[in-house]
């Protein structure tokens, strides 16, 4: 389990939207992932571009990815730090979104309860601080 990687794509050759209230339809969507599982440190990226259809006839493109890193500690503790970039539109400038994540995991029970605290700033186009304090559950 060291590493994995993988692509997905669809093409829709449908028509756009016919319908006001639908503002979009996929036409395309290409993405990518790759994931490095080593026995105290975990690396993920993903990337995605999607090309959709839009009343009047238009095009428009976006594209985005994020990079992940986790270090395992002893006491089942894991320290993440996330970097996602999401462009709306490829043919506008200035709408680029970028934020950047980093936080704290505690595996309570490590196949039940996880309690996570994260910190949250968005970079564009507006800078926000955030702390998120979760908990995930599995049944």
């Amino acid at each position: 389990k060291l590493a994995r990687a993988g692509c997905s794509a669809s093409v829709n050759q449908s028509l756009p939207p016919t319908n006001p209230a639908a503002i979009e339809k996929d036409s395309g969507r290409m993405g990518a992932d790759v994931q490095l599982d080593f026995d105290r440190v975990f690396l993920a990226w993903e990337g995605i571009f999607v090309r959709s259809h839009q009343l009047r006839g238009k095009h428009i493109s976006r594209r985005g990815y994020f990079a992940l890193a986790m270090i395992r500690l002893p006491a089942d503790f894991e320290v993440v730090s996330r970097y996602e970039m999401f462009d709306p539109n490829l043919d506008r400038s200035n709408v680029i979104r970028r934020r950047i994540v980093g936080g704290v995991n505690w595996h309570v029970d490590p196949k039940l309860w996880k309690i996570q605290l994260n910190y949250r700033r968005d970079l564009t186009p507006i800078f926000s601080h955030l702390l998120i304090a979760q908990t995930q559950v599995n049944f």
